[in-house]
């Protein structure tokens, strides 16, 4: 829990990458409510100035800046970590929503697609913080890692995904006891299928599997993630989920993972079936 009432943010510096779109730019939303000074962090110009303007619409005083950046550029990010500390000082608050998902059968999967949702997913989470730790440390700030359900249950169609977010939660969980006794928080927000362009690309490439399981699973909108994000973060949480559907999923793999892999795998089988049997 923070000591400096229910909202830490106020006044303080975030930045957010991945926030020109989905769970990023609605954690942006919110934090500027809050009265955060925001550093939205993104590829492509273009879409941060859209943002930006979206989250002025909302908070018209808001304090939103803009850095296009790749995060899995590794110098680049140390460039950019330096020039936001030099314009506009440490931030408190890292929020590490960039990220990329392929579904595809493991068999179809080439390396250039893990390696791609490795470097984004892993590599650009751990190039991030590593270039702002320094900075966290001082402010007694707190790292926020947006890994996926799917980094806790591994499903079929997301072999390369899963890896990629399971790793991020390994990492945090590390960093987490690694950062401690410096006085830095760390969690890891583990949100469901959210609708996110992301998620509307991703339905193009999903295996009839992966798509059976999916049209199981309650998709939550943007704000009610970025809701749920600030508010574990607020109560200090390691492990953040999103909805009563995710902390069922993981009670179930933690205490009971017999029942859910078995019902998960009747599903599969069943999809797997009609695609066979189909004319």
């Amino acid at each position: 829990m923070y000591n400096d009432g229910m909202n830490p943010f106020r006044d303080s510096l975030a930045c957010v990458t991945g926030g020109s779109s989905g769970i990023g730019l609605a954690i942006a939303r919110r934090l500027a409510v809050h009265g955060a000074r925001i550093v939205l962090i993104a590829r492509t110009p273009e879409r941060l100035s859209a943002a930006r303007a979206d989250i002025v619409s909302l908070v018209p005083d808001a304090s939103v800046n803009t850095v296009p950046l790749d995060v899995t550029d590794q110098a680049a990010v140390r460039q950019a970590a330096a020039d936001i500390a030099a314009q506009w000082g440490d931030p408190r608050f890292l929020f590490n929503c960039a990220g990329d998902a392929l579904p595809g059968r493991f068999d179809r999967y080439s390396g250039q697609d893990l390696r791609r949702m490795i470097a984004v997913n892993l590599e650009g989470t751990w190039n991030m913080t590593q270039a702002f730790v320094d900075a966290l440390r001082h402010t007694g700030g707190h790292v926020v890692n947006v890994s996926s359900l799917a980094g806790l249950v591994g499903t079929t169609g997301y072999t390369a995904y899963a890896a990629s977010k399971f790793a991020v939660v390994g990492f945090s969980e590390a960093l987490r006891n690694e950062l401690a006794a410096d006085g830095v928080r760390v969690s890891v927000l583990c949100p469901g299928d959210t609708d996110t362009p992301q998620l509307a690309a991703e339905q193009e490439h999903k295996p009839p599997e992966t798509a059976a399981l999916s049209a199981r699973a309650r998709v939550l909108s943007p704000d009610q993630v970025a809701n749920a994000c600030l508010r574990g973060v607020r109560r200090g949480r390691f492990l953040i989920l999103a909805g009563g559907e995710a902390q069922l999923i993981v009670w179930l793999k933690r205490f009971a993972p017999g029942i859910l892999f078995r019902s998960m795998d009747r599903v599969v089988l069943r999809a797997r079936q009609g695609t066979r049997s189909a004319p």
